[in-house]
């Protein structure tokens, strides 16, 4: 399962043109003060995440250092689902 392809998918089902067209590079940020989501639909990412790639995603865990930029994001993702 390609998680950029997913988490690009889902950020378009719900914010449509606002998603810049592909590739997204991965510099571009998902969230904070030039983010492509504000806090509540960071949210309901956060939630289609977890049930998606079946991880745990901390509240500390939603920053930017982590999942700030989509690159972040899948890098995070990726290293979660390979835990045993």
């Amino acid at each position: 399962m390609d998680v950029r392809a997913e988490v690009v998918t889902w950020m378009r089902s719900r914010l449509g043109s606002r998603v810049p067209s592909d590739p997204l590079p991965d510099d571009v940020a998902v969230f904070g003060r030039n983010g492509l989501l504000d806090s509540l639909t960071v949210l309901e990412l956060v939630v289609f995440i977890e049930k998606k790639f079946g991880i745990e995603v901390a509240a500390h865990q939603v920053n930017a250092d982590e999942i700030g930029t989509l690159g972040a994001l899948v890098r995070f993702v990726d290293s979660r689902r390979r835990r045993p």
